[in-house]
């Protein structure tokens, strides 16, 4: 569990993993669920921005050495920009005067003292030193480029670098998926996207409503389920929203952004994802699903024993003029439908 202070999602784990302890990521579950605790402290606290893709191997021993050469390179080249920017200074002011300024004057002074050759050289030093200061200017802009590169705080800057060394492999891809802020309010991503815009209330009889509303956008991939309740574990109303990701995730930055608020994140191995093959069960869940579908038939058998109603027949309840009669498929009062089982 980590405190939610940083903005950026990534940071959390550079933090966390990247300090003077040098944690390191063994391995990765498929499926990572990543709690993000609110700020205790009395201080407003940062939104926590999301991220689309997270790659947890970079963490991991097996690019431990890469990164290391990146930032070693990356003090080579702040240590290279330090000089040449001690140069530019050195180049451009000497004591408190623009050395440039300087020049100029005293060219200025000996052409109109009739000194042209002393006037030629300082008009010629003043030149070939502009030209010293462009060429250092491009090199810092070059130098400042190529420190970027080397932030492996970055990722993008850690995957260039595997892409460009043949000697690593990608690391695995983990696809954001879902986050949790109680049982009750959750985002999730579909697997589909929509085709159509639909907007539907529902009353029920505890007067409990329900709003879903949806896109014809087909990047509106994601759901907000949203549900209240008063005093109660009864839910009185939820709503259900599709929205982008960038929609999704712009409101768990203000739901973080807000006081004691916590979230669970849930990543997932894209591999996973993508895979057609079927994963086997916990034993548990497999016992649970079990036991569910033995409570699921007998409540099956139970209604369609009782899909019939016995009537008083003709010969004890003649005087009633009652007769005993099986409820047909089309007879009026409620009909059973079929409970699907889960195959296990």
């Amino acid at each position: 569990m980590v405190q939610c202070e940083e903005e950026v999602f990534a940071k959390l784990f550079n933090n966390l993993l990247w300090n003077e302890n040098n944690y390191k990521l063994l391995s990765a579950a498929p499926v990572l669920a990543i709690q993000i605790n609110a700020d205790e402290r009395d201080m407003q606290p940062v939104g926590l921005s999301v991220e689309r893709q997270f790659h947890p191997s970079i963490y991991g021993p097996e690019y431990q050495h890469l990164i290391l050469d990146m930032r070693e390179r990356k003090l080579a080249i702040g240590r290279e920009r330090t000089n040449l920017t001690s140069q530019i200074m050195s180049l451009s002011s000497f004591e408190g005067s623009k050395i440039r300024s300087v020049l100029e004057c005293t060219q200025e002074y000996l052409a109109e003292s009739n000194e042209k050759e002393a006037s030629r050289d300082v008009a010629n030093l003043a030149e070939n030193m502009k030209n010293m200061l462009a060429q250092l200017n491009e090199k810092v802009l070059q130098v400042a480029g190529e420190y970027a590169k080397l932030d492996p705080n970055n990722h993008e800057n850690i995957l260039n670098q595997i892409t460009e060394n043949e000697e690593y492999t990608q690391p695995d891809k983990f696809a954001f998926t879902a986050a949790v802020f109680s049982d009750d309010e959750y985002i999730y991503k579909l697997n589909h996207s929509l085709s159509s815009t639909t907007t539907s209330t529902a009353t029920s009889t505890a007067t409990s409503t329900a709003t879903s509303t949806a896109t014809s956008d087909s990047s509106d991939e994601w759901v907000l389920f949203d549900a209240t309740s008063h005093g109660s574990s009864r839910i009185d109303s939820y709503v259900s929203q599709y929205m982008s990701f960038e929609e999704a995730r712009e409101y768990i930055y203000k739901e973080t952004s807000r006081p004691n608020r916590s979230v669970l994140l849930l990543y997932v191995n894209e591999d996973l994802v993508h895979s057609t093959t079927s994963s086997s069960l916990p034993e548990r869940l497999v016992e649970f699903f079990r036991a569910d579908n033995k409570e699921l038939a007998h409540a099956e058998q139970s209604s369609q024993a009782h899909a019939q109603v016995e009537l008083r027949s003709p010969s004890s309840n003649a005087s009633n003029g009652e007769v005993s009669l099986p409820l047909s498929s089309t007879a009026s009062g409620p009909k059973h439908e079929n409970i699907e089982l889960i195959d296990i």
